[in-house]
């Protein structure tokens, strides 16, 4: 079963993401060295952020997708663009729940 969360939920579960993946060990593809040496720690701790999301979230993980919250991302760039795409895609729900406010009020002549 899809679990659709409020706008709020939803906005704070994208941000939780978002600092996730800021916070993922760099890749240095500056040679192959240093691309072998920094890849894995960078592996582990996506795969540690999937497991967070499919055991705390009910995300769906199927090769570079995910579904989650009645949202659906996938990615060429790898799983971790999986996820940059599903918070796009959040965020614009979430923009699209909130009641447009223009300025200088309602019926306000420019």
């Amino acid at each position: 079963m899809t679990r659709q969360l409020d706008p709020a939920a939803l906005a704070r579960i994208a941000d939780r993401i978002e600092a996730r993946l800021d916070a993922l060990p760099g890749i240095d593809s500056g040679t192959p060295e240093r691309l072998d040496a920094t890849m894995p720690a960078h592996r582990r701790a996506l795969q540690a952020l999937v497991n967070d999301l499919v055991a705390t979230e009910h995300a769906q993980v199927r090769g570079d997708a995910i579904a989650m919250h009645g949202l659906r991302a996938s990615s060429t760039m790898g799983f971790g663009g999986a996820l940059r795409n599903w918070i796009n895609q959040a965020r614009a729900r979430v923009a699209a729940a909130r009641p447009v406010v223009h300025a200088g009020g309602e019926g306000a002549h420019g």
